[in-house]
């Protein structure tokens, strides 16, 4: 187990500082299993910052620990769930994690 602690948040509510061109150069994209999430992990020092997760594609999966707080305002807070990765069909029915990467007050 990875104990990976992250968030998930919609895809166009991602900043990339130096761009996207510049997080592809750095990084080593990793795919398995359906295809559907794509991970990359840092060139250098092997970190999985964040990661298009197979539970939400149009979403972006964050590690909590690479997320830079602004620090002038109060940070968000986080409720931290459980996901069953062994049961996935079933932990993914389950926990409304699909809802994580939709924007409030869509559906």
């Amino acid at each position: 187990m990875r104990k990976n602690i992250h968030l998930i948040i919609p895809s166009d509510d991602i900043h990339i500082e130096g761009g996207n061109d510049y997080f592809e150069a750095n990084t080593i994209l990793y795919l398995w299993g359906t295809g559907t999430a794509k991970r990359r992990f840092c060139k250098c020092c092997g970190i999985l910052p964040w990661y298009i997760p197979r539970s939400n594609p149009d979403g972006v999966a964050i590690t909590l620990a690479c997320v830079k707080f602004d620090a002038s305002k109060k940070a968000p807070s986080i409720v931290i769930k459980k996901y069953d990765g062994l049961n996935w069909e079933e932990s993914h029915g389950a926990s409304g994690i699909v809802n994580e990467s939709k924007k409030e007050g869509s559906s």
